[in-house]
């Protein structure tokens, strides 16, 4: 089993920024300032196989017809945005072009945002 402990950032600038994770937290990361780490709903969220190769399985209360699911990058970009199109659990498999690295899985439903990190490893 693999955990992830640390990520690198490597910002535009030429800086590289250590982050170091725990778990059920999320990691905002602003390139210039300190990091700040908030509680995730992480115990709302089921990722799994966490590092992933591509394919992952998602289990959230959250999950709805109507829900977004969007993969955003360490860095805040969104990398892929669908909808869950069904109810509890669904299957998502990442575009081939995306890069291996730290990824936010954010679901939003009703106003509501649950959020949680995974590794895609190529």
């Amino acid at each position: 089993i693999n955990f992830i402990d640390s990520a690198q950032v490597y910002w535009p600038g030429g800086d590289v920024q250590t982050v170091f994770l725990n778990v059920d937290e999320y990691t905002s990361v602003t390139q210039g300032e300190i990091f700040t780490q908030v509680p995730s709903r992480s115990t709302e969220i089921m990722i799994y196989p966490n590092p992933t190769r591509g394919n992952l399985t998602i289990k959230s209360a959250q999950l709805s017809p109507q829900s977004r699911v969007r993969i955003l990058s360490i860095d805040g970009k969104e990398a892929m945005s669908v909808r869950a199109g069904t109810m509890l659990e669904m299957s998502l498999t990442l575009p081939e072009d995306l890069a291996e690295g730290i990824y936010v899985l954010d679901i939003q439903n009703d106003g509501i945002k649950s959020k949680s990190l995974f590794a895609l490893e190529r």
